[in-house]
């Protein structure tokens, strides 16, 4: 049993076919993988044959199962039509109830182990694939060193591409998980913010009733009629496209000092008061940059929102000057309309519920993460205010 870093009592099981251990495998890959991939009867076979892999099942201090590993015992030149030698190839890394073990370094601590194996075979680097159904786990992957060689379209399943991620350097991979696992529990996230000062937002009282009516789901007309009948007085629509706007580029001021011009994936995550997750105050809008860096791009009004809000939102990225999207990823609750595949071509959309969850304590520099808490709440108490005051004139 191979001891961990920062876990002495977790440990790794090696699986094979006359042991118990492979009958809790075959579940995990037949309730678990098989929903995500497809059947799973050829890998099962070749993991209880063991003649070109092995499977370690990673096991906690409690005697759970939190996580499985597959990996080639032996190094490929498979990839050297990509320039690629001797590599040690990951078949799979699942993490077994990712939203119960959330937090725990599993992903980090099965990579780590993956390295290892790849170091101790003198591997000259290390691949993996991965699937655009799977966002969160290609951006764990980028942000650990791995980078996109190609990209092969309709992969296992129809519509669905696979990223083949190549990392040139098993030792240094082995040095930085090891890192990571040995860091405090408690880190900050490497975000990329623009540091500069804002102004806070300054919307008369029109502006804000028309703001209140939008993120509550009213179109334009329906926004005109309500101002009108709340304020006595016509409502023009360049004042309501002109309110929607600023808004709009208030929320994408939370950007990196440069936006890039491809973003591998764009995560909305949901942006909690606090890590007890109770009160979400917005979505924040994460790029991922194709060598794993996270950019800020914006933070919006909690959801959901309007379909037409997020167009507009991905209308002033590309006038910014994004001009390439791979995925976008969100969760079920923000309603992302399927038309934004308009923008970039053969983009894909995500619906999954393994998004991070951001909250004011892990932004980086924290003193932006409270001024956009004080901002998405000035939002939520002025359009509470309006809603009062409608009751008191009624």
């Amino acid at each position: 049993m191979t001891r961990l870093l920062d876990c002495p009592k977790e440990h790794f099981l090696k699986v094979s076919k006359e042991l118990p251990s492979f009958k809790r495998v075959k579940h995990y890959f037949k309730t678990l993988i098989q929903a995500i991939y497809g059947n799973q009867d050829k890998a099962i076979k070749k993991i209880a044959a063991g003649k070109d892999r092995a499977c370690e099942l990673f096991e906690s201090e409690e005697g759970h199962d939190v996580g499985l590993i597959v990996f080639k015992t032996h190094l490929t030149k498979e990839f050297s039509p990509l320039g690629f030698e001797d590599s040690f190839e990951i078949k799979t890394l699942f993490v077994i109830d990712p939203k119960k073990n959330a937090g725990k370094k599993i992903a980090t601590h099965l990579l780590n182990r993956l390295a290892k194996h790849a170091t101790e075979l003198k591997a000259k680097n290390v691949f993996v694939s991965v699937s655009t159904i799977k966002p969160e786990s290609l951006a764990f992957f980028l942000n650990h060193g791995f980078r996109t060689k190609k990209i092969k379209k309709n992969a296992y399943i129809t519509g669905s591409n696979e990223y083949y991620l190549f990392h040139n350097s098993p030792e240094k991979l082995l040095a930085r998980t090891t890192l990571v696992l040995l860091a405090p529990k408690k880190q900050f996230s490497k975000l990329y913010l623009d540091e500069e000062s804002h102004p806070q937002l300054e919307f008369s009282t029109i502006e804000w009733k028309a703001l209140s009516l939008y993120l509550a789901g009213k179109n334009l007309n329906m926004v005109i009629n309500g101002l009108e009948d709340y304020f006595g007085t016509t409502a023009s629509t360049s004042m309501v496209h002109k309110v929607l706007s600023k808004l709009k580029q208030s929320n994408l001021k939370w950007h990196a000092p440069k936006l890039v011009s491809t973003y591998t994936i764009i995560f909305i995550n949901t942006l909690y008061r606090d890590e007890d997750k109770t009160e979400a105050i917005g979505e924040l809008i994460i790029g991922l940059t194709p060598s794993g860096k996270r950019h800020v791009l914006g933070c919006t009004p909690p959801g959901p929102l309007p379909q037409s809000y997020w167009i507009g939102i991905f209308s002033e990225l590309k006038a910014r000057g994004l001009k390439k999207v791979d995925i976008i990823s969100f969760q079920k609750h923000q309603h992302l309309p399927l038309s934004l595949n308009k923008f970039y071509k053969n983009m894909k959309i995500i619906n999954t519920d393994s998004l991070k969850a951001w909250f004011i304590d892990n932004l980086s520099p924290q003193n932006i993460g409270q001024q956009l808490l004080e901002e998405a709440l000035e939002i939520q108490a002025n359009t509470i205010l309006i809603e009062e005051q409608a009751e008191i004139r009624a």
